[in-house]
């Protein structure tokens, strides 16, 4: 009787742990209207695996193909993925989605969900882009033309301020070279006459 109850003890161990389940994890991408290729963490592509049996032999084909929405693709870890999105005529968006993780994948539990139990979990997450039609500058009314044109200038002088910022001005000249005789000093500015 103990011996039966041993086995049956350990075959339900190794039927639960065979059978264990996993978190699967996905994200649906969604655009407004579909079709927009997609990148995810600075890839395009993914690969699609084609098994192929002739005569008893296995062939297996790996081939790129581009993510167009509507799709639907795995991730491996939740936090912070970066997601880029074009379609010809429209404008490129961009977008960081942080993505907390459930209750079931907080540590210690996760253990438990991703290998003790017996059923798979999904998480699954949509995010939709509504993409905006591009204009064309050729397109625009005088007053758009000329807010496009100071909007850029203001940045370009952004940009400027910045740069003058960030870059310092060069303290002494060229260093020495190797038993030479050293550079002279940079030349200073004479004062303008009145």
């Amino acid at each position: 009787m103990m011996r039966g109850t041993k086995s049956l003890c350990v075959v339900l161990v190794v039927g639960l742990l065979a059978a264990s389940g996993c978190v699967r994890r996905e994200i649906r991408l969604l655009t407004t209207p579909p079709g927009a290729m997609v990148e995810m963490d600075g890839q395009y592509m993914m690969t699609d695996r084609e098994v192929i049996d002739r005569e008893g032999e296995v062939i297996e084909i790996i081939r790129p193909v581009p993510r167009v929405t509507p799709i639907t693709l795995p991730f491996n870890w939740y936090g912070t993925h970066e997601f880029i999105v074009h379609k010809d005529g429209y404008v490129r968006q961009k977008r960081v989605v942080h993505m907390r993780p459930p209750w079931y994948q907080q540590i210690p539990i996760d253990f438990f969900a991703d290998n003790l139990i017996p059923w798979t979990i999904h998480d699954i997450r949509t995010v939709s882009f509504d993409m905006k039609e591009a204009k064309s500058i050729r397109d625009a009314s005088k007053e758009e033309k000329a807010a496009i044109k100071k909007d850029l200038l203001q940045r370009a002088d952004q940009f400027r301020t910045t740069a003058k910022e960030k870059v310092p001005a060069p303290v002494a000249g060229p260093p020495a070279p190797e038993g030479g005789p050293a550079p002279a000093p940079p030349a200073k500015p004479t004062p303008k006459a009145k």
